[in-house]
C-alpha cells in the first residue's frame, strides 16, 4: 500500500466541507449533510466530489467490504417549529 499523499487527503476533506463528520468511540462515521433542495441530491455528495470517477471507485472498493451497515436519514428544517438566536 503506498503512502497516503497529503493533495489526496486534502480533496478528499474538501468534498466533506460542506457536511459535519462526527466519528463516535463504537467505530460509526455520522455524517450530516445540508442541503438546499431535493436537487443537491442530483449530483455528487461528500467524498464523491473530491475524487475523479476513477479515484472514487477505487476508494469504493475498498471501504465497502468494510461497512456493516447504512442508514440515511432526511429531516426537514421548519423555523417556525424552532428557536432561532437572534443573529450578532
Amino acid at each position: 500500500m503506498e503512502e497516503p499523499r497529503v493533495e489526496h487527503i486534502m480533496q478528499i476533506g474538501i468534498g466533506f466541507m460542506a457536511s459535519k463528520t462526527l466519528l463516535s468511540a463504537a467505530n460509526e462515521i455520522h455524517t450530516y449533510l445540508g442541503l438546499k433542495g431535493w436537487s443537491d441530491l442530483d449530483g455528487p455528495i461528500g467524498s464523491q466530489k473530491g475524487m475523479t470517477a476513477d479515484e472514487h471507485k477505487v476508494f469504493q472498493a475498498k471501504v465497502l467490504p468494510l461497512i456493516e451497515s447504512t442508514e440515511y436519514s432526511i429531516w426537514k428544517f421548519a423555523p417556525e417549529l424552532s428557536y432561532l438566536a437572534p443573529s450578532k
